[in-house]
Parts: C-alpha cells; sequence; structure tokens
C-alpha cells in the first residue's frame, strides 16, 4: 500500500516497488475502463490488450510470425502494432537510454526488460507503442501520408494508455508500481539514482531546492560536438546587469527566473572546465519550465524584451539535449518567437537610441542597406553607434547553422575568413567584407524581380540591420518565424495562457501526482505529440540552396517540349529599363489592365493583381505607388504553357521532387488570387482548348448513354457554352463568359441554370486528373470515385491538376427576363424605412418565387442609416411570357400590400419584358458589356440562405440583419448586396450519383449572398490591406453571418478567403475526408491555396512569398 510519510510541512510517500518482468497482475490492480471490441484495421490499436497481459510468448510470437493482414482477427498481433514494437524494441527504446552503447544497463533496459515488462501491463504497451509511432512519423517527416498515419496511431495508443494509467494509479501496491513508474519516469535505474523521492511525488520543482550540481563527469558541453567552448558567465553576468539596471516591478520575477537559469548553466557547463561527455541529460535542463512564474508567463504573453531574452538564453540548454529524436529542433524552435521580436523592432542597444527616428518606406532611399523595417515603417540606421542583440549565440554557434542563418546563402565573415560569431553578448559589428556569394545572391535577387529597395517586400528572413560608420550587415534566420511554439506537455501547460498553440496538454488525475516527472513514457508521447519532429520546412524560393540552377530549368524545358517560361510580368515596360523584358507595350497593359480575357491570356497574370502583392502594376492601376517598382512578387517564378497532359505530368513532377510549391492557372479570375503563388512552378492550361460535343457517351458503371460536352480545362464558358450551343444544348455555367471551367467548376459553380439543373459541380461525369505525383487518371464512378468526389465542388487547385472534364449537357431552353426596381421617394425617414420593408418582404417571397420557376438576381445598394435601391431581375426558362410576368407582379403586389400601398413614399417599378427564343441570345446579353472589373481592390464575404434564413424569421429581426448586411466598414459609405437566386429545385434535386464534395448546405439553399461593403485601403501594402481588411470582415460581416446562418456556409469561390471558420463553412462535414483524400493524391503538399484543404498547416507571407510548414 502507499504510506504518507510526514516530511516538515510537506507529504511525501514511500512505497517498496517491484520491478519483476513478469509480475503476477491481479485483475483488481488493472480496472481498465471496458472497451467494447473493435475489428482492428491499419492504423487502428488493438482495444484489448489486457487479454494478452499474462501472455509470456509475445516477444518471440514477434519474431517468428509472418506478418499478418491489417483486418488480423482480434486475438492476432495485426502489422501496424508488429510494427510499431519492433520500432521500439530496435531503435525507439535504446534511443531513450541516452548512451551510444548498446550495452549499457539502461539501453539494455529499454530495448528488453521494459517491453518484456510492457507485455504484462496494457497501458504501458500503449505507451510504448505510442512513442515508437511518433519515432516513426519523425522519421517519415518527409511523406505526410505516412506521417499522418503514424501520428494518428500514436495518438490513439497514448489515448488508452493515458485512460489505463490513471486507472492503474488509482489502485497502485508493490505489484504494479514498477509499470507505473515506468510509464512515468525513464527506467528503474534513473527513478531510483537521478530522482530523489520527493523529486518523483513532489514534482521537479524540488529538483533545483538544494542548489548542487551535478558531479562534474556529468556535465555536457558543446566542446564534444567539436565547437571551441565558451565561457557563458560574462554573457548571464551583463543580462543580469541589464535586468537589474531598469527599476520595474516586473524585475523581481527576471532576476528570479535569471537565478535559476544560472543554476542550470552551471550545471550543464560548469563554472570553469566543462567535461568531455554529452549524455541526454535531459534533468536540469527541462526543469526551468516548472519553475516559470505566472507573472514571467503574462510577461512571455505581452513579449515584454526582457522575457524573451530570457527565453532565447534557455534554447542552448535545449540543444545540449538535442540528441534525443523528440527533443530534434526544439532549441531553434524556442529561439524563433525572440527572433520574431527582434525583427519587429524590438532591439537592445548598448545605448540610448536617441538619434533613431522614422521616416516613411515611400520615401526615397539611397541606400537600401541603411534601414531596419518594421511594419511599415523604416527605422534609419545608427551612425554612430554599434546595435547589440543580446543572444547567447556566441557559445551556441550551432545554433545558427542549425536555424539556417544562411539561408539566403549569406556567409558572414571577417577579414581573415573566419566566421564571425562573437561571443558574450554576441556584439554584432560590420565585417571586413561580405563574401561572393553575397554579391551574387543581390545580383540573383534583381534577376528574380525582388528588389532590396522595397521596404515592406524584402524577405522576412531578414533578421536584423546593425549599423556602423562603415557599413551594414545583415544577418538572416530561419525562413518561418511563426513565434513559439510550446514544447513537452510541460510547455503545453505553462504557455497556453501565453496563447501558444500546442498539440495536446497530458494531465494526470491524481491529485499527489500534480507534477508527474516529465522523463516518463507518458511524457515522451505527449511530447512528440506536442513538439515539431524537426524544425518548420519551407517551401524552395530562390533564396535556397537547392533552388534549381538555370541549367536544371533548362533541361525541364527541353523534357517538356520547350514550354516553360521564365516569368516576365507584363507591366515590366512601364518602367524605366524594362527591368523584365516585357514585350507588350506600356499602353497596351494600361488600356486593358481591367479586362479580365487581358489576364487570362497572359501566361502569369491573374484578376485580382492584390493576391499577388501588386508586384508589377501599371500606371493607372489600383494600388499603383510609383516607389514600389516592379518584380515578380507574388507572381510564379516559372510558367509550363501546358498544352498535353503528359507535360503537366513531367513538370509537376519534377517540381513536387524538388519541393516546389505548384499552382494552377487556367483564365486567372479567381477572386482571391489562388490561381497565383510566389516561387512557384505554374501550370497553365488556357491552350488547353480540346471540346466535343457527344450526344451518346456511355456513362461509366451503366449500360446507358447520356448527352455529354468533353471539354478542355483551358475552355473559358465563352468557348464551352459556345460550342455547346452549335448543336442546340447548353451547359451549367457562369454568367461571365471570360470565366475559365477549371476553378468555377471544381468549387462548385454557379450560373443562371443552377436552379434549374444544379451547380456545374452535379453535373461532372467524369475528369482526367494530373498528380502532383505526375500520374495521370481518370476518374469517374468505376475508378478513382474519391477523387472525382473531391473535383465535384471540394476547390479547385488542390488534388490535382485537372485537364478534362465530361460535362452533362442539356437542351437549350428559349428565356423569358422581366424583372422591377423600388427606391424611397424623398427624403423622409418614412420611406427610408418603407425600402427596408419591401426588401424584407421580397427576400421572404423569393424561395416561393424560385420554387415557381424564376431565377436571377437582385442588386441592393444604400446606406444602413438611410433608405436602399434595390434592382430586381427574374429569368425564366421555357416558361411562356405571361406566367413569368404574372410571378414577377405578385411580388410587387406583395411588396405594395406589406408597405401600405402608399405610393408617396415608395416607388415600384417594372422593367420591360424581353423575350429569348433562344439560350444563345440570353448568354450574349449577359456578357454585352464585356468584363471589366479585374485589378478591383475588393474582399467579398458572402452566405447561403435558405427559407429557414429567410421566410421563417420574424420580419423584425430579418431587418435588422439586412441592415447590417448593408453597413460599409466606412459609416459614412455605401454597401452593396449582390443576392443570386442560384439555389432551390436545381441543388436539393440532383441525383445522389451526381454529388460529391459540394458543401451539403447548398441542397436547402435558395439565395447565395454576397456583401461588398468593405473598403479597402490602398495607402497600405497588400499584406496589411488584406490583413486589415480580414479583421473588418471577420469583426462585421462574419459575425453577422454566424448569427443569422450558423448552419448554412458560403461558396468558396466568392467568400472571404480569410474566413477563421473556413473550414465549416467551405467544406462542411466533408472537410476531413477531403483532406485525406488531398493527402493521398498530392502526398508533397506540393499544391496550396488560400483557404484550402490542409492549408491551415502552412503559413504564406505575402511580402516574402515563403511558405512555410506550421508544424
Amino acid at each position: 500500500m502507499v504510506a504518507p510519510i510526514a516530511s516538515g510541512a510537506k507529504l511525501r510517500f514511500h512505497l517498496e516497488c517491484q520491478y519483476d518482468i513478469h509480475p503476477v497482475v491481479p485483475a483488481s490492480s488493472l480496472a481498465t475502463a471496458p472497451i467494447a471490441p473493435v475489428k482492428p484495421g491499419r492504423g487502428r490499436p488493438r482495444k484489448n490488450w489486457s487479454s494478452q497481459a499474462q501472455d509470456s510468448s509475445l516477444r518471440s510470437h514477434f519474431q517468428s510470425e509472418p506478418r499478418e493482414s491489417p483486418q488480423s482477427p482480434e486475438t492476432e498481433l495485426n502489422i501496424a502494432q508488429a510494427e510499431l514494437l519492433r520500432q521500439f524494441i530496435i531503435f525507439t527504446g535504446p534511443n531513450l537510454g541516452g548512451s551510444d552503447d548498446p550495452n549499457h544497463p539502461i539501453v539494455q533496459f529499454w530495448s528488453r526488460d521494459a517491453t518484456l515488462l510492457a507485455a504484462s501491463y496494457p497501458y504501458l504497451l500503449h505507451l510504448c507503442l505510442s512513442l515508437a509511432a511518433y519515432h516513426l512519423a519523425f522519421l517519415a517527416s518527409n511523406n505526410s501520408l505516412k506521417r499522418s498515419r503514424y501520428i494518428a496511431l500514436a495518438k490513439d495508443h497514448f489515448s488508452v494508455g493515458l485512460m489505463q494509467t490513471n486507472e492503474a494509479l488509482s489502485q497502485i501496491d508493490a505489484s504494479n508500481c514498477g509499470s507505473l513508474s515506468l510509464s512515468l519516469a525513464r527506467g528503474t535505474r534513473l527513478i531510483r539514482q537521478l530522482f530523489e523521492e520527493k523529486v518523483l511525488f513532489s514534482g521537479l520543482t524540488e529538483a533545483l531546492g538544494s542548489g548542487k550540481a551535478p558531479p562534474d563527469d556529468h556535465r555536457p558541453t558543446y566542446i564534444c560536438e567539436g565547437f571551441a567552448r565558451v565561457d557563458w558567465t560574462v554573457s548571464v553576468g551583463k543580462l543580469r546587469d541589464l535586468i537589474v539596471s531598469d527599476a520595474l516591478s516586473r524585475n523581481d520575477v527576471f532576476v528570479r527566473s535569471l537565478e535559476t537559469l544560472t543554476n542550470i548553466y552551471e550545471a550543464t557547463f560548469g563554472s570553469e572546465d566543462g567535461c568531455i561527455r554529452c549524455p541526454l541529460h535531459y534533468k536540469m535542463v527541462l526543469i526551468w519550465v516548472y519553475m516559470m512564474e505566472d507573472t514571467f508567463i503574462d510577461c512571455l504573453q505581452t513579449k515584454d524584451p526582457v522575457a524573451l531574452l530570457l527565453l532565447a538564453y534557455y534554447a542552448p540548454l535545449v540543444q545540449t539535449v538535442k540528441r534525443a529524436w523528440f527533443l530534434h529542433g526544439w532549441a531553434d524552435h524556442i529561439l524563433l518567437w525572440p527572433t520574431e521580436a527582434v525583427r519587429h523592432g524590438l532591439i537592445f542597444a548598448d545605448e540610448t537610441m536617441e538619434s533613431l527616428h522614422e521616416f516613411d518606406c515611400t520615401n526615397q532611399v539611397s541606400n537600401p542597406n541603411r534601414y531596419h523595417c518594421s511594419s511599415q515603417r523604416c527605422y534609419e540606421g545608427l551612425p554612430s553607434k554599434t546595435i547589440r542583440i543580446m543572444l547567447p549565440l556566441g557559445f551556441a554557434p550551432e545554433l545558427i547553422d542549425q536555424a539556417q542563418v544562411n539561408s539566403q546563402n549569406y556567409q558572414l565573415k571577417d577579414e581573415a575568413g573566419q566566421n564571425n560569431m562573437v561571443s558574450n553578448l554576441h556584439q554584432l559589428e560590420t565585417p571586413g567584407n561580405l563574401d561572393k556569394s553575397t554579391t551574387d545572391l543581390r545580383a540573383k535577387s534583381h534577376d528574380i524581380g525582388r528588389p532590396s529597395t522595397r521596404c515592406f517586400n524584402r524577405p522576412s528572413v531578414t533578421y536584423m540591420v546593425a549599423q556602423t560608420n562603415t557599413g551594414a550587415m545583415r544577418m538572416s534566420m530561419s525562413c518561418n518565424m511563426n513565434g513559439l511554439v510550446a514544447s513537452w506537455s510541460t510547455f503545453s501547460k505553462r504557455f497556453l495562457r501565453s496563447g501558444v498553440q500546442f498539440g495536446q496538454a497530458m494531465r494526470i488525475n491524481s491529485d499527489w501526482l500534480q507534477y508527474p516527472l516529465k522523463s516518463g513514457l507518458l511524457d515522451f508521447s505527449g511530447a512528440a505529440l506536442a513538439s515539431p519532429t524537426e524544425p518548420p520546412k519551407c517551401k524552395l524560393s530562390p533564396f535556397d540552396k537547392a533552388w534549381p540552377i538555370d541549367a536544371e530549368w533548362a533541361a525541364l524545358n527541353d523534357s517538356i517540349s520547350g514550354s516553360l517560361i521564365k516569368t516576365r510580368p507584363a507591366a515590366s515596360s512601364c518602367y524605366r529599363t524594362n527591368p523584365f523584358d516585357s514585350s507588350l507595350n506600356c499602353n497596351v497593359v494600361e488600356a486593358n489592365w481591367t479586362q479580365s480575357m487581358f489576364h487570362a491570356n497572359l501566361p502569369e497574370s491573374i484578376s485580382s493583381a492584390l493576391y499577388a502583392n501588386n508586384s508589377c502594376l501599371p500606371p493607372g492601376a489600383q494600388g499603383y505607388n510609383k516607389t514600389v517598382g516592379c518584380h515578380l512578387g507574388g507572381y510564379p517564378s516559372y510558367v509550363v504553357n501546358a498544352t498535353s497532359d503528359e507535360q503537366i505530368a513531367l513538370a509537376v513532377k519534377w517540381a513536387s521532387e524538388r519541393n516546389i510549391r505548384i499552382v494552377v492557372k487556367g483564365t486567372g479570375h479567381d477572386l482571391c488570387g489562388r490561381s497565383s503563388g510566389a516561387h512557384s512552378l505554374s501550370i497553365w492550361t488556357r491552350h488547353m482548348q480540346r471540346v466535343k460535343f457527344d450526344p451518346n457517351w456511355i456513362v461509366p458503371g451503366t449500360n446507358k448513354t447520356d448527352t455529354v460536352l468533353i471539354a478542355a480545362s483551358g475552355l473559358t464558358y465563352g468557348d464551352a457554352v459556345g460550342h455547346a450551343l452549335k448543336h442546340g444544348h447548353v451547359i451549367v455555367s457562369g454568367n461571365d463568359a471570360t470565366v475559365g471551367l477549371g476553378g468555377h467548376i471544381q468549387g462548385g459553380g454557379h450560373g443562371p441554370l443552377s436552379s434549374t439543373f444544379g451547380l456545374a459541380a452535379d453535373n461532372i461525369y467524369q475528369v482526367r486528373v494530373v498528380t502532383t505525383q505526375g500520374h495521370i487518371l481518370t476518374a469517374d464512378a468505376t475508378q478513382n470515385q474519391d477523387l472525382l468526389w473531391a473535383i465535384r465542388g471540394g476547390g479547385a487547385g488542390q488534388y490535382g491538376i485537372v485537364t478534362e472534364y465530361v460535362l452533362k449537357a442539356y437542351p437549350a431552353p428559349s428565356v423569358i427576363e422581366t424583372g422591377f426596381a423600388i427606391s424611397p421617394r424623398g427624403n423622409t425617414s418614412a420611406a427610408y424605412e418603407a425600402t427596408w420593408n419591401a426588401f424584407s418582404e421580397l427576400l421572404r417571397l423569393l424561395p416561393d418565387l424560385m420554387d415557381a420557376g424564376l431565377a436571377g438576381a437582385a442588386v441592393v445598394q444604400g446606406n444602413h442609416k438611410a433608405g436602399i435601391s434595390i434592382s430586381q431581375g427574374f429569368y425564366a426558362f421555357n416558361k411562356s411570357q405571361t406566367a413569368t410576368e404574372n410571378l414577377a407582379q405578385m411580388a410587387i403586389d406583395r411588396v405594395h400590400a406589406f408597405t401600405g400601398n402608399d405610393s408617396s413614399i415608395l416607388s415600384v417599378v417594372a422593367s420591360n419584358t424581353t423575350v429569348y427564343p433562344t439560350y444563345k441570345g440570353f448568354f450574349e446579353a449577359l456578357n454585352a458589356g464585356g468584363s471589366n472589373q479585374a485589378g478591383a481592390y475588393s474582399m467579398p464575404s458572402s452566405r447561403l440562405l435558405g427559407r429557414r434564413e429567410t421566410s421563417e424569421i420574424s420580419q423584425k429581426r430579418l431587418i435588422s440583419y439586412l441592415k447590417r448586411m448593408l453597413t460599409n466598414s466606412d459609416p459614412e459609405g455605401s454597401g452593396m448586396v449582390v443576392i443570386g437566386l442560384q439555389g432551390g429545385p436545381g441543388p436539393a434535386n440532383t441525383p445522389r450519383s451526381m454529388q460529391g464534395a459540394l458543401l451539403p448546405a447548398w441542397r436547402s439553399t435558395y439565395l447565395h449572398t454576397m456583401s461588398y461593403s468593405l473598403t479597402l485601403d490602398t495607402t497600405l501594402t497588400p499584406a496589411e490591406t488584406l490583413a486589415k481588411g480580414a479583421r473588418d470582415l471577420n469583426d462585421s460581416k462574419e459575425k453577422l453571418w454566424q448569427e443569422w446562418a450558423p448552419d448554412t456556409g458560403a461558396y468558396m469561390n466568392e467568400a472571404n478567403p480569410y474566413n477563421p471558420s473556413f473550414k465549416k463553412d467551405f467544406y462542411g462535414v466533408f472537410y476531413s475526408r477531403l483532406l485525406a483524400v488531398k493527402e493521398k493524391y498530392d502526398p508533397t503538399q506540393s499544391l496550396w491555396v488560400l483557404s484550402g484543404v490542409g492549408s491551415d498547416a502552412w503559413d504564406y507571407s505575402l511580402d516574402t512569398g515563403k511558405l512555410c510548414r506550421r508544424i
């Protein structure tokens, strides 16, 4: 039994534990929660290990039996568990021993004895398998599919092991104490010798109480790794002086934190001489996190410079235990948060920066190296001072290497050519020279269109700029500055208040074990889940050494028949010297910049240049700034002018193998810029123009035929609809003839006919797709069904490059068009209120009108403080003129009746009716004005509305929502809303066999409501403009939608791309299934789009173009 022992004012516990390999395990001592039998499959851990707890032959069975199928019977060890057990015995377990000697007792214990003990205790076995799965996930970091599978296995085993451990803790006795302590610590020897009982049962906060350092022969030092040892005491002493010199009250907290850190430094490196041994020394290093006071956590949360500096000093200590795979990369990762703060202006100087002053980035900068940027402001360099960055890198130079300080090929060297890593405070003096690679890089940077004169577009890897009288030096660091992400479960708990994301916090539900020993399997498993298995990785950019050289690009070009284009922004000709040698006359570019087809026919250009960082705008375009210049920015580095599937397959396979991002462009019409991306290889499908009408196409999996249009993805709807009309048929298309098939269809695709025949995605029979692995696949009802399902509305440019669609075609209908306009009469409050009443009554009536056969759209403009004007257009297919006009008149009568038939305050004017005998005339009329909205500064926000959100709520409540919908971000400005009648019977009646990943809310939707009530600030940088716009939308319109229609969603092609609820609103319940499809067909994650499936695992910087993993 467990007996309490009085010890001063504290209570500790004493228990004589048995560590026999095969103890007798009473059934009552386990008392595990019942788990329903589950037939195991690949990736699913066994749920009934307790049935084999007494099976001492487990080890020999594993060694002798052949590999079982994933569907092994419940009494057998399945293939996934066998793989994990082998991994633990041979690799993971020995790694926990902390020695390279395979005969070391601790290594032997973990590889042999611990496994045999685990065979008798299910919770211990689950924890061992969980840790092995995390280890395999670490080793499979370059294969996202394998990594995801191993992580899922690890999570399952860990959750079961944790539950069973908690159960066993409640009945701890001599028979199971050994296995439980092994679950909570690192083996019997470490429990007995390295950790006192007060540490095990009172928490690690006791470990520093004595102030005693480990024996000298256990002090690790960097000299073991080939680096000269540097005295750390001077740096820490000066850091203490800095803290003490500030009279703020919080400094007491910092002093105490530094004292703890000093003890750990002394225990780790020694005060004078270091040793030669480098064991995995967790005890003194990991304790500091436990010692953090709440006030210190608060300071970290607010990014207090001193708190961040202390955190930076902790990183080299973590580096000393980096040999453990589960701690790999954490030293670098911890350093990112303080480094980010430094990059944003938290720079420490040895003197007061009185001469520091701001000037606007848009002013002329004679010397691009003489400024340090923070957001959109530039700070002029200090001509007579040296900025000192007080980071402890002097005695941990390998941190710089691992954090890829030279990731942009910068080499900082002194005059003697030696690495200029100054110790102590790491004073950054101007080096004697920069080597030739730096000059080459600057030239290369200019070649790829990223001039350093643009403050807010410089690479975010810039770490700092230190000025002296003679020049400037720039240090570069890790490409991904995501801030600190908590490491182990300990970090998870302590940094939770700092807003730091983490994988999973491990908690033991035991009052007497408040601070479980964070060296045990429970913590190792939780640590592997919470911590990154390696430093964050980014897609390649031209700044990386691994970026293909010109000869490699040339070889790719030869392999794809010369279809590779090096990007040359069209508007380059509008700038002095034409930096990219554009062949287009600037006058032509200026005259056509707002035309969608102009951008569609250029390899790199897109209609929404804002999302490409306004990289090379012609004069007069929205967002144009003469001082910014022309650069590649958000445009791809190279473009494949694709004309065949084989070309695409070769190109994307080549790019995926080299970790280069891939984007897909058809016409570039995407409102959110998802058809472009910096440092990418773009697949431009515009010249894939195959089209064929087939009235007798055999439907796969059936003996039936149907009428279809077989269309290549490079076609516009003008091309496709025009070809179908030649044969007397139509396809579901968008209103705009310049829109390309690719992105429109894959995002769902609404249009004039969608309320009748369903969305475009509902009419796909078959697609041909090229995956990023270079496979050319056909997806239909008989093959690659999951891929077809995903492409039917699951988002464009995410699962592969669609090159061809087989679309259901319908006989072309006749069209009747009519409508009316509503506006206030006079500037009175009664007139204003009448328009709101009319709007609400019309909205409530629209679902009934759509069920009766009407489609169309309404445009509403006005100010929420005043009245509004409404232009309602209707059209009907294969309906008589009289029937159509009667329905429109019914709407007019209802509006009049609801507003009291008072024509003195409300004007309702019916429009003339137009009869189109053929759909061709109607479609041409829709596009008579052309498409001239390219280049517009806009961010839409939209919502799908059904009867529940319109007809089934009170009038008063509906009007309040409508007023908020029209509210502009500028209180005095007018808002605009477009209400599309694009749902209704069509999507609702789509056969199940034709339904795919389209947001399920479409099946009950009637109205697609788009709000254009956001005024974007054109004076900001594109990144700042979009960030501010996203905040405004999320604080206003998205909040409104969640209140008004929380269970519907949005049409992803015309929605806020920064919607924080995009997974639910764009994909709904299908998101997790879509993620699995993406991982299957794009395992390298080469395709990334804003708000796409899996996009939240990455960070994309519009300023730098870097696309980097968050974990």
